[in-house]
C-alpha cells in the first residue's frame, strides 16, 4: 500500500494497493482518491476493498474508489 499526497491537479491523495505473484511480478489491486487525507478515509477505503473481495457474486477487474 502506498499513498501520495497533493501531487496532482486536484490536490487529492492517491492511495494504491499492489500485489506480488510467486514469480515476483507486481500487479495493481486497488486505487482510491481521498480528500482530505485523514485516517478515517483510509479505514473506509480498506473496509470497502475487503468487502468487495469477500463478495462471492462479484468478479472484479478494476477497483477505483473516490472518497
Amino acid at each position: 500500500m502506498e499513498s501520495t499526497y497533493k501531487i496532482n491537479y486536484y490536490k487529492m491523495t492517491l492511495f494504491e494497493t499492489v500485489g506480488f505473484t510467486s514469480k515476483e511480478f507486481i500487479y495493481f489491486v486497488c486505487f482510491a482518491f481521498l480528500t482530505p487525507e485523514q485516517e478515517d478515509k483510509f479505514t473506509l477505503v480498506l473496509k470497502m476493498y475487503f468487502d468487495l473481495l469477500k463478495s462471492e457474486y462479484i468478479v472484479l477487474k478494476y477497483i477505483v474508489l473516490v472518497c
